[in-house]
């Protein structure tokens, strides 16, 4: 349980660091530090639940200090680049409505198979990569769009060297 928290806390850190990295790379020192403080300021508020109502009730606090964390860093990264809020929820609030569609679908399916660890592990990612690529070719989401435009060369590249040999 203790590491299931863990990891849902650590979904926001990629896209916090980006969007810090947006602040430092326009130099806004001033901003950075106020974001900073900010994000210590609620960390130290859980660390104080931690001390109080244990380890359990601290991992979840961590799970909100990193959804208001990632919440901070989007408003502070939106105002310096004067773009609307509602233009970063939207592409993270819709891959973590797929994310959780095809977590409990992959939980429903998952029910109905009896295997070892190892097995059970592979089919349960296997069919979540196929799903969630699948609904984000349908749905034709732009993130996932510009991702693989990204990776696209990438693969090329990769299969070209590869048939050159």
């Amino acid at each position: 349980h203790y590491m299931q928290l863990l990891l849902l806390s650590g979904f926001g850190y990629p896209l916090s660091a980006l969007l810090v990295n947006v602040l430092s790379s326009r130099g806004n020192s001033k901003l950075f530090l106020r974001l900073e403080i900010l994000k210590k300021l609620v960390h130290s508020l859980n660390f104080m639940n931690a001390i109080y109502y244990g380890i359990e009730s601290y991992l979840y606090g961590l799970v909100i200090v990193t959804i208001i964390g990632l919440s901070l860093n989007i408003i502070f990264a939106a105002k310096e680049i004067k773009l609307s809020v509602f233009k970063f929820y939207k592409p993270i609030v819709l891959q973590l409505g797929l994310c959780v569609c095809c977590g409990f679908c992959t939980i429903f399916v998952s029910d109905f198979f009896e295997q070892s660890y190892l097995i059970g592990f592979l089919i349960k990612g296997s069919f979540f990569v196929i799903l969630f690529t699948g609904l984000n070719i349908l749905f034709k989401t732009q993130s996932f769009h510009e991702i693989f435009e990204q990776l696209a060369p990438v693969i090329r590249k990769k299969i070209w060297k590869k048939n050159a040999r």
